[in-house]
């Protein structure tokens, strides 16, 4: 609440400091202060009670102390600031008829503070005989607090314009927009209907249809129900307790009381007058606990210890899915249920720990999200054992060995204990451990056509032992015996094939590489065959394959030889041996041993004479099939021309640093051997090159090697195949040589002096990175290092001593170090050098007559090295572009001069500047432009 007052009449003759306030409850005693101190006259009281009624007091203070207070005449009350309501919105004209209009609106947004506690509705009638209107008159009589009013008594073609005002405690609201004009008439339309397809309802709840019903004159209502599943069944739907229709304005509501799931219907309202007839339907679906279970429950499972349960979903889920069942169990002689779980998903479940002999009497009901429905009861059960565990599985064997894998098969027991086998336990064990593992962690099911089961994720090189548990509904059996160790590891088959070529021939024999196989056989490939075979004796073979020269003795065994007579009777009776033979191939073994390596020479071979050649792999399983060359060799000597190949660690250029060794190796080959040369730059050889030279390569050598023994360095392989060259560009890296001439020094300062010099003419194959700069004064003989770092051609020496003679040298450096230092030829004297003087400073007018102005100033502070021998003084007439020189008998070494010959009233400007045996200084600052006229 805020408060406001004025300044007392009588301030006490000082100026008022604050002022204190204090409130009090009218119905309390006790005053509260309010605030420490406020310095202006307004104060805004916080704290209030809504709705309470206070009285508040004030005081002034100035420096002498406080007044008396002043109390406000009326309690306030504290309550929000309330204003005039908006006005209302979306007035509409709803219903018409010849004396009568409905009007509908909507509150207004802001109520300004207060609840809006009525409307006024008023009326604009428009007088039909001309243009003029009548003025806004007031309809109801009575406090209106709907919205939706009917406006009556009016004049049958008349037309109207209405438009409605909010009220609350502050008073009315501005008027609402029009709505209008409008002709009083009977209007006639026929029915519409608006209403939802469908809706949903919970069980238990009331249920309302909502029609919105359109049409002139009102049409009469009447509603139908049919079921969801035949729709063309209808019936009228009759109203009693808890079925009723209701309806207000355009409204028309089917009130479900309590519904149930049999008022899930399909819902038809018909609306008709003299106009016409229209219709709509709604789906309801009434949601709510599922039904009964469909029985009867049937017992699966019958164990001493347990009871397996089984039934159908309810017929009705309750228009939401079934989420779980709720399963209870009864002791034949008590009377009380027992929760046993409400996890059950589906119609199957096994109720565990009961007590053997004992009746169970059992019940499920299903649950969606809106509750447990009705239960299904069993009929009496005893738990009991009705089979035995399965017996004891054969010993299983094990197939398919790899190095991580293996398959375990066996068959199903003999006897299944009364109960079909479910399922198998597999266990596992190496030979040097005791304790037995399980393979799968739940039981392999049952398979129709025999059980195996593959065990992968085994340790390579161990020996595992398995056996087999098979389980059924009354437990395990016993497990069988285990099966035959075995080992892990791949199987092992023959070799495959290598991949074998001719690399060189001779005239006597053959040299062959090979490839290993791609597939070793899961054993270690430990050597191989070479073999080969003369072309005309492989022909001759083809052409004498049933040639008794051609075969040899494979196997032998004897055979008993029974000779019978005609009519079938035994006459004697022989063993005789019978042989079974082979064509041999014809293949030649070039080694009897095996071969380790995957290269053989071939020798002993008949000149010209055409071969074919083959390998064959061996490892543990024996000898693979052969790979054989492609092409027929024919042994004679052959012409190759050279080849050079540059040795792995080369590149076209390499970069040697001086002092290092140059090694060019080069691989070559030819036959015959080609002839081998060097050169460098199309010359010989460097004194300092050696040339090693062996069956299939060349190097050449420069060990300590130079700058000059850089270049591009060429092998040159010749034989009567041809010739062949390869280049390698050699870069020997050294220290930078001596800089360029001319080196010089220029003396500066009485403490520096500049020098000068250029690159030197060999870089030493690298960018020059520094110059090296060393002083020494003329009387000593010891160098000093110039300490700072210089990349250029010049370099200012500083920290010198005046009068004293220096030398000085120079060196370059790169990234390989530094070259040889240069000397300079004369030392360099550090002295003072001479220049022009500075400019004068303070050239001053001292006395002005009407032709002549007298002038002054003081020496340079520098005089350039050299003392001034004399000035020159220069004037200016303003207007003029140029100064003029003055024309003077002295040297002016007095520093004043009176210039006279001056005309009168003119202006004048001057400046003087100083002159020693180097020549004129600079010129001093101008002075000030003067008059020439007579002083007073």
């Amino acid at each position: 609440m805020r408060l406001i007052w004025k300044l007392p009449a009588n301030d006490g003759g000082e100026r008022i400091k604050s002022y204190f306030i204090e409130k009090k409850n009218v119905t309390g005693k006790a005053w509260t202060i309010v605030n420490q101190c406020c310095f202006s006259q307004a104060y805004v009281v916080e704290g209030l009670l809504e709705g309470q009624e206070y009285v508040f007091r004030v005081r002034a203070e100035n420096r002498l102390g406080m007044g008396p207070f002043t109390e406000t005449t009326e309690p306030a009350r504290a309550r929000d600031p309330i204003y005039i309501p908006d006005p209302p919105t979306h007035v509409k004209i709803n219903l018409v008829t010849k004396d009568t209009v409905t009007l509908t609106w909507v509150p207004p947004k802001n109520n300004g503070g207060s609840p809006v506690t009525h409307y006024i509705i008023e009326r604009l009638s428009w007088d039909t005989s001309g243009p003029e209107k009548e003025t806004w008159k007031q309809c109801n009589k009575r406090n209106v607090e709907e919205t939706i009013f009917i406006i009556e008594d009016l004049k049958n073609g008349g037309e109207y314009e209405f438009r409605v005002k909010a009220v609350n405690e502050a008073g009315p609201s501005r008027p609402s927009a029009t709505a209008g004009p409008i002709i009083i008439k009977d209007q006639t339309c026929a029915p519409t209907i608006e209403l939802k397809e469908q809706m949903e309802g919970e069980e238990g709840l009331d249920v309302h249809i909502v029609a919105r019903i359109h049409g002139c004159p009102f049409p009469s209502l009447v509603w139908q129900k049919a079921p969801i599943a035949k729709p063309e069944d209808k019936a009228v739907v009759q109203y009693d307790q808890h079925v009723n229709k209701l309806v207000v304005d355009n409204k028309c509501t089917l009130l479900i009381q309590q519904s149930k799931r049999d008022d899930s219907s399909l819902y038809t309202i018909t609306a008709s007058n003299s106009l016409g007839k229209a219709s709509k339907e709604i789906k309801l679906t009434v949601l709510g606990r599922p039904g009964v279970p469909v029985g009867p429950i049937e017992f699966k499972e019958v164990f001493a210890e347990r009871i397996t349960l089984a039934w159908k979903p309810p017929r009705d889920d309750g228009g939401s899915k079934v989420t779980n069942y709720v399963v209870e169990k009864r002791e034949e002689n008590r009377k009380s249920w027992v929760h046993v779980s409400a996890d059950p998903k589906e119609g199957l479940y096994t109720v565990q720990r009961l007590t053997e002999g004992h009746e169970y009497e059992f019940r499920v009901m299903a649950q969606n999200k809106y509750g447990v429905g009705p239960p299904l009861y069993s009929e009496p059960e005893k738990a009991r054992n009705l089979f035995t565990v399965p017996g004891q599985v054969e010993k299983p064997i094990v197939e398919d060995v790899t190095l991580e894998s293996m398959v375990i098969i066996w068959d199903e027991p003999k006897y299944d204990g009364g109960s079909p086998v479910s399922g198998y336990w597999l266990e596992r064990k190496e030979t040097t451990a005791k304790r037995w593992t399980k393979v799968n962690r739940a039981p392999i099911r049952v398979m129709p056509l025999g059980q195996e089961y593959e065990i992968t994720g085994l340790q390579e090189g161990a020996i595992y032992q398995f056996r087999v548990t098979a389980i059924n509904a009354a437990g395990m059996g016993l497990p069988s015996v285990p099966s035959d160790p075995v080992l892990s590891r791949d199987p092992i088959t023959l070799p495959g094939p290598p991949t074998p070529k001719v690399t060189d021939w001779t005239k006597s024999t053959v040299d062959l590489e090979w490839i290993p196989p791609l597939i070793d056989g899961g054993s270690k490939v430990t050597g191989y065959f070479v073999e080969y075979i003369n072309e005309e004796k492989e022909a001759e073979i083809e052409k004498q394959k049933a040639a008794e020269a051609d075969k040899v003795v494979v196997k032998a065994k004897k055979v008993k030889k029974i000779i019978f007579d005609e009519d079938g009777n035994e006459i004697s009776e022989s063993e005789e041996e019978e042989k079974v033979v082979v064509i041999k191939d014809g293949w030649e073994k070039a080694k009897d041993k095996e071969i380790r390596g995957t290269k053989f020479v071939v020798s002993g071979l008949k000149e010209l004479g055409r071969y074919k050649f083959r390998v064959r792999a061996v490892n543990a399983a024996g000898v693979g099939e052969p790979g054989q060359v492609a092409e027929v060799i024919e042994c004679k000597d052959r012409t190759i021309a050279p080849e050079v190949d540059l040795d792995a660690t080369l590149k076209e250029k390499i970069v040697v640093h001086a002092g290092g060794t140059i090694r060019l190796l080069a691989y070559v080959s030819g036959k015959p051997a080609p002839e081998i040369t060097w050169n460098r730059d199309d010359q010989p050889l460097p004194a300092e090159a050696k040339v090693e030279i062996t069956s299939i390569s060349s190097a050449l050598v420069i060990k300590n090697c130079r700058r000059h023994h850089q270049g591009i360095y060429t092998l040159i392989a010749k034989n009567e195949g041809g010739e062949r060259k390869k280049a390698v560009i050699v870069e020997v890296l050294d220290v930078p040589g001596p800089v360029g001439q001319p080196f010089s020094g220029v003396n500066l300062t009485t403490d520096s002096c500049k020098l000068t010099w250029c690159s030197p003419e060999d870089d030493g194959g690298s960018a020059i990175t520094n110059y090296l700069i060393e002083k020494r004064e003329s009387d000593r003989m010891g160098w000093t290092a110039v300490s700072y770092t210089v990349t250029r051609h010049n370099a200012v020496v500083q920290g010198l001593i005046d009068g004293k003679g220096y030398f000085f040298r120079i060196a370059a450096e790169n990234i390989i170090g530094m070259g040889p230092f240069i000397e300079s030829q004369r030392p360099v004297l550090i002295k003072d050098p001479i220049s022009v003087p500075e400019r004068p400073e303070d050239l001053e007018v001292t006395a002005i007559t009407k032709d002549s102005i007298s002038l002054i100033w003081r020496p340079p502070k520098y005089d350039g090295g050299s003392e001034v021998t004399s000035y020159v003084l220069e004037t200016r007439l303003i207007g003029k572009d140029s100064f003029t020189k003055i024309d003077t008998d002295g040297t002016l070494m007095d520093r004043k001069f009176t210039k006279g010959g001056l005309k009168e009233n003119s202006t004048y400007e001057f400046r003087v500047s100083a002159v020693n045996v180097i020549g004129q200084g600079k010129h001093s600052f101008c002075t000030k432009p003067i008059k020439v006229k007579e002083e007073l």
